[in-house]
C-alpha cells in the first residue's frame, strides 16, 4: 500500500479567488494517478473535486474558484485505492481580492463636494466598510493610522457595486488614503496606493459681480470657508 503526504498548501495560508496555486504532495510505493479534492467544513459534508483524476507529478495548479471561507482544506487521495490519502488537519483560507482604483494618489479633493470612490473585486463581497486615514513616517515605512476609529469612518456596510459616492464632511488635511474592507471579513482590505489631499472651498460673499471700486479706496472683502483653515 503506498502512502501519500500533502505538502502544499500550508495551514494558515490565505488563496485568492482567481489566482493559481500549486497543490504539492509526496508519495511513496506504486500511485499511477490521484484524485484532488478540497471542502470547507473538514469534509464532513461537502467534498469537492478539483481534479478527478490527474498523473501522480507531485503538483497539480489550481485556479482558486469564487468558494470564500476561513476554514477550506485539500485531500489528495489514490484514484485505485481511495483509502490512502492526505488530508490537511489544520485549515488554510480562500480569500477575495479589493483593489481601490480612485482615489488612488495624486488627487486633491474639496470639503462639501461629491466625489466618487470606486473599486474592483474578484470573489464574492456582498458588503464593505470604507473609511480614511492620514499616512505618517515611522522610519523608513509610511503606515496609515486612525486616531479616533469613529471620526474616520465613511461608511459601514455598503452594498458592493464598485462604487460610492461620498458626500465629503467640513474636513481638510494632506496625506490622506482611502481604506476599504470586506464587511464579514475586516482583514481582507485595500488601500490608497498614495496619498490624496482633502482641501477647503472659499465662496467670495463681496465684491458681489459687476460691483466698481475706486482706486485707493478702503472696501470690505467676505468670504465663506467650507473646511477648516487658519490663514487664506
Amino acid at each position: 500500500q503506498g502512502k501519500i503526504e500533502l505538502v502544499s498548501p500550508k495551514p494558515g495560508e490565505l488563496w485568492r479567488v482567481g489566482r493559481s496555486y500549486p497543490i504539492v504532495w509526496k508519495t511513496e510505493g506504486e500511485i499511477p494517478a490521484v484524485r484532488i479534492d478540497y471542502s470547507r467544513d473538514g469534509f464532513t459534508a461537502e467534498a469537492v473535486p478539483i481534479i478527478e483524476t490527474t498523473p501522480n507529478s507531485g503538483s497539480y495548479n489550481w485556479t482558486v474558484p469564487d468558494a470564500i471561507s476561513e476554514h477550506s482544506q485539500i485531500r489528495v487521495s489514490d484514484v485505485s485505492d481511495p483509502e490512502v490519502q492526505a488530508e490537511m488537519e489544520q485549515p488554510f483560507q480562500i480569500i477575495p481580492t479589493l483593489k481601490l482604483l480612485a482615489p488612488n494618489g495624486g488627487e486633491v479633493w474639496h470639503a462639501l463636494e461629491r466625489r466618487d470612490i470606486s473599486w474592483h473585486t474578484i470573489g464574492t463581497v456582498p458588503e464593505v466598510d470604507l473609511s480614511f486615514c492620514k499616512v505618517v513616517q515611522r522610519g523608513n515605512e509610511e503606515v496609515c493610522i486612525q486616531k479616533h476609529e469613529d471620526f474616520f469612518v465613511i461608511d459601514r456596510g455598503v452594498m458592493n457595486r464598485g462604487i460610492y459616492t461620498w458626500d465629503i464632511p467640513r474636513l481638510v488635511g494632506e496625506r490622506l488614503r482611502i481604506r476599504i474592507c470586506d464587511t464579514r471579513y475586516p482583514s481582507i482590505c485595500d488601500e490608497s496606493d498614495h496619498s490624496f489631499s482633502l482641501e477647503p472651498q472659499f465662496q467670495i460673499l463681496h465684491p458681489r459681480t459687476a460691483e466698481t471700486w475706486t482706486v485707493g479706496s478702503e472696501q470690505e472683502i467676505r468670504w465663506r470657508t467650507f473646511g477648516t483653515t487658519a490663514r487664506v
